[in-house]
């Protein structure tokens, strides 16, 4: 209801549903959702925890409202009026947030894109943590014959108020030896070299060997491939980029470089390998345990914690 063109919240006793007085219960706002989160702004700035909304999707379908008109499929402005609709609503819903809340919303391939970039400026593209992809439909079930693609995802965009206070619930599982399975053995003294004050040792074909172990060893090495993000964004991926490139037109296929003083398994090095076969770029790096997991383990259990899928049915 309004009282001088200021809504206010008027509560209707007969819907109530409580179970026990005593005990935290629930409320639900019926009314136009603009005027209600500017209510709720006064009330609750940053002590929301969680938002979750599911806008109209602006289809053309008559599923989107603006200035009390539909807005349909061949409005010139509707991507604008929708974005307008949407940034009043956004900005609201971020000042209710707590630092460490965040906020879910729904949305299909209509909007998908420029959602995005206004979800980048009002909560700020740092901020963004994923696109839950969701499954809504069986592909196995026709719509209809009259479209040629048939959409069978739909999007959740997850933004945190505060990057650096967003902590997911990872999912916990116990931290083993079982893919430290591998052992090298030199069997040459190498060739050293050095790139810039990096110290290397590299042992060509024949010089070294690789043995895969029967099982999981807090001794053994894990094998990774320098591949994907791995190789333009994480240390291991620069250390393959400035030293092992350069050396693939000199040392030949199937080497082994040693790199001096590197790794937290207190081994002293880490190696790495070149390409096996003509015509292969990637390369793999081989790495001890972290001694701190060792002594976790030796102590009873080392956990680590699982990325959340981002595709759902």
């Amino acid at each position: 209801m309004l009282i001088g063109n200021i809504p206010v919240f008027k509560e209707d006793i007969t819907k109530k549903l409580v179970a026990d007085e005593k005990e935290d219960f629930n409320f639900l706002l019926e009314g136009d959702n603009l005027h209600s989160l500017k209510l709720l702004e006064k009330t609750h700035s940053g002590e929301i925890d969680i938002i979750y909304i599911d806008p109209p999707y602006n289809t053309g379908n008559k599923d989107f409202v603006y200035d009390d008109n539909f807005v349909e499929s061949d409005d010139g402005y509707r991507h604008s009026k929708w974005l307008s609709f949407m940034e009043k609503r956004l900005k609201i819903a971020r000042e209710l947030l707590k630092s460490t809340g965040f906020i879910l919303i729904s949305i299909d391939e209509s909007e998908n894109a420029q959602l995005k970039l206004l979800c980048d400026e009002v909560f700020g593209e740092s901020n963004y943590q994923t696109s839950l992809h969701i499954q809504v439909r069986y592909p196995q079930k026709s719509l209809t014959e009259e479209k040629d693609f048939k959409p069978v995802l739909e999007y959740v965009l997850l933004y945190s108020k505060d990057y650096s206070q967003f902590f997911p619930k990872r999912i916990e599982e116990p931290y083993t030896d079982e893919k430290f399975i591998y052992e090298i053995t030199e069997l040459s003294t190498g060739e050293d070299f050095f790139v810039g004050e990096q110290k290397v040792t590299v042992f060509k074909k024949g010089e070294w060997k690789l043995t895969e172990l029967d099982e999981g060893s807090l001794v053994g090495l894990k094998e990774t491939w320098i591949s994907g993000t791995i190789y333009t964004k994480m240390s291991y991926g620069e250390v393959f980029r400035k030293v092992v490139e350069p050396r693939i037109e000199i040392d030949g296929l199937s080497c082994l470089y040693k790199v001096h003083e590197r790794g937290e398994d207190g081994l002293g090095y880490r190696y790495y390998t070149g390409p096996q076969r003509k015509g292969a770029k990637r390369g793999k790096m081989y790495s001890g345990m972290p001694l701190s997991r060792v002594e976790e383990i030796k102590s009873g259990g080392s956990v680590r914690y699982r990325p959340l899928d981002n595709l759902y049915n």
